[in-house]
């Protein structure tokens, strides 16, 4: 009696769910054809499907999913409903000629998954574009060369994972605009098929004008995810993230940003006039893997940082940063500016560590340190602690440091830089520094020629290291535990 009694009120229950109700996701839950080499118009049945997606999606309710079959659709996308998943299957290429975003996405709680979007007139608002809109997944799309539009173009939202496919040769990667939060970027590679290594003169650029960027409308947001994404042959930077600038004040920074297990090589080779990339000018290499400007709380680590066209990473203005088993090498060697050329940079910023770093081959500085004069009225005292790092062969000096001191403050500030246990081959240092357990000799890297730099046995960096404080890594870029013997060692790898 009790069994019928509830299959009853089951059934009452589907039947009294109005087709628009949310709370009916899961009891209306459907799939919809879409087949383009369809014969005659269907209803959407597997046996009848939709010739276009856009029928489907008119006719979608939440929680459906709209499966499009394997062809080429000529056509161009709105989804302005809640709940829709749009799937496609293997060899699935979606293409228009009009100006809009060939998917435009404005509901919440959509999926879009399995796409190839290429060869779209696509303009300012991307070839997917996600307008204020929440819960979104795009995943495992194939979206290449649409050279008027980023891949994906994201305004105000909240919620959005963007995980695993490739954006080759468009106009950029992921533009973000707005205030966003919780934004999740995974298993991407955003990629160049013309890589550019410049020397002066050379009229070739490159085909991804960014990766990552948000500073054409630096805002801020929280809780963004970078994790094992590849950025390769940009014209500007892999990433670059702004919360402020001359033109906008640091009223809403980006807070909480992570950038982990990711590659970023042979970003900022391109051409520069007025911000935009030229051929009727001479190049300039103001550009590098990436430059994250005003932001608060940022971790990056277990990260390659290489080739890039002056900076692996700049850090500028920025607070609470912590940088620890990440490799900065050879970026700026093909720069001809030459006070440039820098592994990593850390410009002003408060209450920043480095730590377990490997610095090699960049033609200025491994590791620079720097003070900056405010010029918006935020005047302050920098201040960092860098441990158990390793800079070798870098060209002007593996450490420097620029700074005024307590004896002789800029408008009664200076910086303050304590440095533990690192190997630093030269020192080029005008400031305050303290150092304790500084070492010089030769790393003993296997084969940093060929970016090997685990480390010998012979290598004065094996124990040798510093663990007093909670950021120190508890595990090296491989995901074995630190220490391995008597004590922590310096650099990525445990010996």
């Amino acid at each position: 009696m009790k069994q019928i009694f509830l299959t009853t009120l089951v059934l009452i229950f589907l039947v009294s769910c109005s087709d628009d109700d949310n709370d009916c996701q899961i009891q209306n839950q459907n799939t919809i054809y879409v087949d383009a080499s369809a014969t005659t118009p269907g209803d959407g049945t597997e046996t009848y499907p939709f010739l276009t997606i856009q029928e489907a999606v008119d006719e979608a309710k939440s929680g459906d999913v709209v499966l499009v079959k394997s062809g080429t659709y000529r056509e161009s996308i709105s989804i302005d409903k809640n709940g829709i998943s749009l799937r496609a299957e293997d060899n699935t290429l979606l293409t228009q000629d009009g100006y809009n975003a060939t998917i435009y996405i404005s509901g919440d709680q959509v999926e879009v998954s399995g796409f190839e979007i290429a060869n779209s007139n696509s303009d300012d608002l991307g070839a997917i574009h996600v307008q204020e809109a929440s819960f979104i997944t795009l995943s495992d799309n194939r979206i290449h060369d649409n050279p008027n539009a980023a891949a994906y173009w994201l305004v105000g939202t909240k919620d959005v994972t963007i995980d695993g496919g490739q954006l080759i040769d468009n106009r950029g990667g992921v533009m973000i605009e707005g205030t966003t939060n919780n934004l999740t970027i995974r298993n991407v590679e955003i990629l160049s098929t013309e890589i550019i290594l410049m020397q002066q003169g050379d009229t070739t650029q490159s085909s991804q004008y960014f990766g990552i960027i948000n500073a054409w409308d630096p805002v801020g947001g929280s809780n963004w995810l970078f994790e094992n994404v590849t950025i390769r042959g940009t014209v500007t930077y892999g990433i670059e993230l702004r919360s402020r600038s001359e033109t906008y004040p640091q009223e809403n920074p980006i807070t909480n940003l992570t950038i982990r297990n990711c590659l970023l090589e042979q970003n900022g080779y391109g051409y520069a006039a007025d911000g935009y990339p030229s051929t009727n000018y001479a190049p300039e290499y103001y550009y590098g893997n990436v430059l994250i400007q005003g932001l608060s709380g940022v971790l990056v680590e277990n990260s390659i940082f290489r080739e890039g066209g002056d900076w692996g990473i700049d850090f500028y203005k920025t607070d609470n940063i912590i940088v620890r088993n990440n490799i900065f090498a050879n970026n700026g060697m093909r720069t001809p500016h030459t006070e440039i050329g820098d592994g990593l940079e850390v410009n002003g910023g408060r209450n920043n560590k480095v730590f377990n770093n490997v610095f090699y081959g960049n033609p200025n500085s491994g590791l620079f340190l720097s003070y900056l004069i405010e010029t918006q009225g935020e005047l302050h005292s920098p201040t960092s602690l860098v441990a158990n790092n390793i800079a070798w062969n870098n060209g002007e000096g593996d450490l420097s440091i620029f700074g005024p001191t307590p004896e002789d403050p800029h408008q009664g500030f200076y910086a303050t830089h304590i440095l533990h246990n690192n190997l630093f081959g030269t020192r080029g240092v005008w400031g305050p520094v303290t150092e304790s357990n500084g070492l010089t000799a030769n790393p003993n890297f296997t084969d940093p020629a060929n970016y090997n730099f685990t480390l010998q046995a012979s290598s004065p960096a094996v124990d040798n290291g510093w663990a007093l404080d909670n950021d120190v890594p508890t595990t090296d870029m491989n995901g074995a535990n630190r220490p391995q013997g008597a004590g922590i060692d310096l650099g990525v790898f445990e010996y």
